[in-house]
């Protein structure tokens, strides 16, 4: 898993548990810097920095490698849904357009 993609992991789930930066690192036991420069992949995080956060958010190296592959499969999704959306409303479109005469 490489650092952004980490980054954006730790990222949503303190956002899905209503968290802000600053009740996370207190919870962790780290500076609101640290998970700052955490969540945007400023900087190699020092695994006694990353290992209290990802135990405050209950995230283990290994899921997060399965929360990455559901977050890329729900994008995925999304991606399709939308595309398959957007196709219906251009033949509803195109299917109502006026002929010429």
């Amino acid at each position: 898993m490489q650092n952004q993609e980490l980054a954006n992991l730790i990222r949503e789930e303190r956002e899905r548990r209503g968290l802000t930066m600053e009740t996370l690192a207190q919870l962790a036991g780290v500076t609101k810097g640290t998970v700052y420069n955490i969540e945007k992949a400023n900087a190699f995080a020092r695994w006694d920095s990353l290992g209290p956060i990802l135990e405050t958010l209950e995230l283990t190296v290994a899921r997060a490698a399965d929360l990455k592959g559901d977050s890329r499969q729900r994008r995925r999704q999304l991606k399709d849904q939308t595309a398959e959306k957007h196709s219906r409303t251009k033949v509803l479109l195109t299917s109502g357009k006026r002929r010429g005469k």
